[in-house]
């Protein structure tokens, strides 16, 4: 593994990757095609896994994402005396969506992200 910029991704940012199979899950339980993006709110995540809705916590997703998207992941498949070796990261787009508050302030709206093929 090679790490992004704020580091390799970490057992507690397997978090949002099952929140995003919990989805995944649910679209082919209702006979829905699979996409690759997926948009969730923080509320909602934070609800599922137990996070506190502090700005703090806003902050640790974002970090969250970034390692996420920023990791890289070396694969090698053998059968058979072939094989083949591969790259991916858990995730090839994330972004946070903000609208403004009634004060000037940012309010995290929703998150979206892009499966790696």
């Amino acid at each position: 593994m090679r790490p992004s910029a704020r580091g390799v991704a970490t057992i507690y940012d397997k978090e949002i990757v099952l929140y995003i199979a919990s989805l995944m899950a649910a679209k082919i339980e209702a006979g829905m095609a699979t996409p690759q993006d997926f948009t969730f709110t923080a509320h909602d995540l934070f609800s599922v896994t137990g996070a506190n809705h502090s700005a703090r916590s806003h902050s640790r997703l974002a970090d969250a994402l970034e390692r996420l998207q920023g990791t890289q992941i070396r694969t090698n498949i053998e059968a058979g005396g072939e094989g083949e070796e591969g790259f991916f990261s858990w995730l090839s787009d994330a972004r946070l969506q903000y609208a403004p508050t009634a004060n000037g302030e940012k309010r995290l709206k929703s998150v979206k992200v892009r499966l790696c093929d």
